[in-house]
């Protein structure tokens, strides 16, 4: 695909679902540096908006994140994307993409506490189809609910691409 400017672009709705797809199964796997691959050098990801230490800048600092938060934190990861709600805008390389998330997250003695939440975040793609921005948007329990259209809750089962 071709920018308005002439220059190639590896950016598409399909190739959004697969970034999104990506970064679900590197966060089951709990693989920072897969996740850190999806990214561009200098990409901002903004995991609390109103937080300035929510903001990471950078593919290390997304990295060191995901190793501190996710590979310490968190357990029995489940997701699944919901792609049928993805949205995209092809002008600006921008994704609203939309998930759900389950996991067991470590307390400080030793115990666990399930979290379930859906999740929306924005998306920015370079060119090269990697992520140069990330901003998210959830809403988490502790209990497993039925999302607002009746779809099933995230299942014990569930893979990053189930």
């Amino acid at each position: 695909m071709k920018t308005a400017a002439g220059q190639e672009c590896s950016c598409s709705r399909e190739a959004a679902i697969a970034a999104v797809n990506e970064y679900g199964a590197a966060w089951v796997a709990q693989d920072a540096e897969r996740i850190a691959a999806l990214f561009t050098t200098d990409a901002s990801y903004v995991e609390r908006p109103f937080d300035e230490a929510g903001t990471f800048c950078g593919k290390e600092a997304i990295q060191q994140y995901w190793t501190r938060q996710v590979g310490a934190h968190q357990t029995n990861i489940r997701f699944r994307q919901l792609d049928r709600d993805l949205l995209w805008d092809a002008e600006r390389h921008t994704a609203l993409a939309k998930w759900e998330a389950a996991f067991d997250k470590r307390r400080g003695d030793g115990t666990t506490r399930p979290c379930h939440f859906v999740q929306v975040a924005v998306l920015r793609f370079a060119l090269s189809g990697k992520i140069e921005f990330l901003e998210e948007y959830w809403h988490s329990t502790t209990k497993q609910r039925r999302h607002d259209d009746a779809r099933t809750v995230v299942p014990e089962s569930a893979t990053a691409h189930g």
